[in-house]
Parts: C-alpha cells; sequence; structure tokens
C-alpha cells in the first residue's frame, strides 16, 4: 500500500489521463483554428461533418465515435475520483 501511496504523490495532476483528454480536445481545437485562419483551401471540422453525414453509414460511425469518445472520458472521470477515495 505504501508503493502506491509514492506513486500516486510523484504524479502530476496533467499527467496520464490529463494529457489524454487535453490532445482529445486540443488537436480538433488546433485543426479549427487552423482552417479558419488559413481559409477555404484548408477544411474546417463542419466541412468534415458535412462530409460524413451525407451518408447512412457516416452518420453511423459518427454516433459511434462519439458514444466511443464519452466513454472514455466519462471512464476517466470515475477512475480518478476512485484512485481520490484510497486511503494512503
Amino acid at each position: 500500500m505504501a508503493e502506491w501511496c509514492e506513486q500516486e504523490r510523484g504524479r502530476s495532476r496533467l499527467g496520464g489521463a490529463g494529457s489524454r483528454e487535453l490532445g482529445i480536445i486540443g488537436a480538433p481545437l488546433a485543426w479549427q483554428g487552423i482552417g479558419l485562419v488559413r481559409g477555404p483551401e484548408w477544411p474546417t471540422l463542419s466541412d468534415f461533418f458535412r462530409a460524413f453525414m451525407a451518408t447512412p453509414s457516416g452518420r453511423f460511425l459518427l454516433f459511434g465515435f462519439w458514444l466511443w469518445l464519452g466513454g472514455i472520458c466519462s471512464s476517466e472521470v470515475g477512475r480518478s475520483s476512485c484512485e481520490a477515495e484510497r486511503p494512503c
């Protein structure tokens, strides 16, 4: 038990799940920013969504991705709250 406590004290707040969530949110925001600055030659997120929503299979894939992303975020939030309850 003491080893686990020492490992937890050494971890930063943004390490692990925090950096993954930051990447999941930051990458699309960076893409959108570049698209807005560069103009019509760089596609924005709305261009991608419009292309995916044109076919039923694209809608299905986009919906599945949305569910998968929600599952990752909710499991990471649940895991961090469970780890905080462990006594050191």
